[in-house]
């Protein structure tokens, strides 16, 4: 997995670079109960967490795995998963507690789509919890609308499956 040059975001000493080790138990932290990890990582990912067994659930190294760091302090997460030759899915996006609101998920989000269009993806999907009103603007604002899942992948009551075409 190649990863892009650490570019400064605007206004900011913040940039990107591959998702850590460290950052994963650091995200951990910002997991307090089973609702949280179900926003982050969906239903299957079993709470409490557990550090040993966490890198290999999420697939930390298989998939495209970021991380967005400002003053050298993780500030979000964002992992790029390639289905297929057509579809890349964006995954476990998350920003710190004390982060949110201030423009970093979009950031990440534009980092994660950017990083699909460059390896030729048209489609781009993701899940997100229904009543997240703000990660459902957010999608929204960078085209992906609610589609249906596709045949085989387990459907969760708690969530919307999206996809944006225009990659």
């Amino acid at each position: 997995m190649a990863d892009a040059p650490r570019k400064d975001l605007p206004g900011t000493p913040a940039g990107f670079r591959a998702a850590t080790l460290d950052d994963i138990h650091e995200i951990a932290g910002w997991i307090h109960s089973r609702r949280d990890c179900e926003l982050w990582a969906g239903p299957r990912l079993p709470f409490p967490l557990d550090l040993d067994l966490l890198p290999g659930d999420i697939d930390l190294f298989h998939a495209d795995s970021v991380a967005l760091e400002e003053e050298e302090r993780l500030v979000a997460f964002g992992q790029v998963i390639y289905m297929d030759e057509d579809r890349a899915h964006l995954a476990r996006i998350i920003v710190a507690p004390g982060s949110r609101g201030r423009g970093y998920g979009r950031l990440l989000v534009s980092e994660l789509m950017r990083r699909a269009r460059q390896r030729d993806y048209q489609v781009l999907s993701l899940y997100v919890d229904r009543h997240n009103r703000r990660a459902l603007a957010l999608y929204a604002g960078f085209g992906f609308t609610r589609a249906e899942r596709p045949p085989g992948e387990l459907a969760s009551s708690r969530t919307v499956y999206m996809l944006s075409r225009s990659c």
